[in-house]
């Protein structure tokens, strides 16, 4: 009786196995062309045309291989190419795609070409994909930037925004705060509130310790967002943080902001913590609202 199993399970393994074979033969491999950009780094240029509604999300940083490049050898004349055809949203995306690489390859030669051809593609999502590419070769693109500020002064609060964005992208934090605050007098504040939130979310040490050497008039407003920020990356660290704070507006500030996203996130953690520090001023009321 064993030895009629181990036949009739020898007789299945092959039958599976010819079986296999067999659709294996039948079955032609489907060549595929070389794409632009990773399934990831396609989204996210797939978002592009929402930019503009938001020029400060935060995606995936691009870094262009061999491959990529070598895909696309002139950048020039393939935009050119792609301006003969109909003007279709798919259109745009192809040419979005090629200047985000041409820009990480040539930025210069990049930044000229959008210039001259600035009515001819969606030019909100054009700057940011611009900067995403660019921003790896970070002084060039911080001077690029006050370059299309000067050329497009009816863009430049969303030029800076991009650039902004991708170089918190890279994690160059520190550059993204010197030009939000130093780029001109008449800076839009938004650009600090971005760059310090975003710098709070992912290295709030280190924002604290820039934010200190500022100017008080530069300094709250660079606290408040850096707080903002910390208190969306980690709430709990911030309010553990913040109980050692010096006893001002704003350590009563970063407690309150602090616990609201930890409420919201884990309430009895929350509120565990407050029990162990004792009051706080106000920061109580954060678990009745």
């Amino acid at each position: 009786m064993r030895t009629r199993r181990l036949l009739i399970t020898a007789l299945l393994i092959a039958a599976i196995a010819v079986a296999g074979l067999w659709f294996a033969s039948k079955t032609k491999p489907v060549a595929k062309s070389l794409p632009l950009q990773s399934a990831g780094e396609s989204d996210d240029l797939a978002r592009a045309s929402n930019v503009s509604n938001n020029p400060l999300q935060l995606a995936v940083p691009l870094v262009p291989s061999a491959g990529h490049l070598a895909s696309i050898p002139d950048f020039r004349a393939t935009l050119g190419q792609h301006l003969l055809e109909p003007d279709t949203p798919r259109r745009a995306e192809h040419m979005l795609e090629i200047l985000e690489h041409w820009a990480a390859h040539d930025a210069r030669g990049a930044a000229e070409w959008l210039a001259d051809h600035f009515h001819d593609i969606p030019v909100d999502p054009a700057f940011a994909v611009f900067f995403h590419g660019a921003v790896y070769q970070t002084d060039l693109a911080i001077a690029l930037a006050n370059e299309f500020s000067a050329r497009f002064p009816e863009r430049r609060p969303h030029i800076g925004s991009c650039l902004i964005a991708a170089l918190g992208r890279i994690g160059e934090h520190q550059r993204a705060a010197e030009f939000a605050l130093n780029t001109a007098e008449e800076n839009d504040p938004l650009w600090a509130v971005a760059a310090f939130h975003h710098w709070g979310e992912h290295a709030p040490e280190d924002a604290r310790v820039f934010i200190s050497s500022l100017q008080s008039s530069r300094r709250r407003t660079a606290f408040r967002a850096m707080v903002s920020g910390w208190a969306r990356g980690d709430p709990a660290g911030l309010a553990h943080a913040a109980v050692d704070f010096e006893p001002t507006e704003e350590r009563e500030f970063a407690l309150i902001t602090a616990l609201r996203q930890w409420a919201a996130r884990a309430p009895d953690a929350a509120a565990d913590f407050m029990v162990k520090n004792g009051p706080l001023p106000r920061a109580a009321l954060v678990l009745e609202d």
